[in-house]
């Protein structure tokens, strides 16, 4: 897996999920909303991935999406640092960008997202916007 640096995740709906178990329940919730795979990004620390051992390397549906990040902060280390500090401490960071589409068709999409991440135990659930970060909750 490549190692790459933390970044702002502009234009997605981010979670923190705690471990493996819970990255199963998110991918289900996810997938049960019709989120498409390629939309999926998940982060994690070497410690994460030692963790993960050879279920890492089965064949599963985040099994390709998921990147070792290096805790290296930027610019935009005001709001990256809680998502740094879930990495540093083995747990996932799952990003799902939008799909294109009208406004509208976007607001619900990032619902239907952060609903999903929700639903399946994600905490720190949150839209990363251009120029704002918005708070998502279970029935918002």
């Amino acid at each position: 897996m490549a190692h790459e640096q933390l970044s702002y995740p502009a234009e997605r709906v981010v979670g923190i999920v705690a471990d493996r178990v819970g990255l199963a329940a998110v991918n289900e919730q996810l997938r049960a909303a019709q989120v498409e795979r390629d939309r999926i990004d998940v982060l994690c620390g070497e410690h994460a991935q030692r963790d993960a051992g050879e279920e890492a390397e089965e064949d599963g549906p985040l099994r390709s999406s998921i990147r070792v990040v290096r805790t290296l902060l930027g610019e935009e280390a005001g709001r990256l640092q809680h998502l740094n500090d879930a990495i540093e401490a083995g747990s996932y960071v799952i990003q799902i960008s939008l799909p294109p589409g009208d406004d509208d068709e976007r607001e619900a999409a990032k619902q239907r997202i952060g609903q999903a991440l929700i639903s399946g135990g994600a905490t720190s659930v949150a839209f990363y916007g251009r120029w704002q970060v918005e708070e998502l909750q279970l029935g918002a």
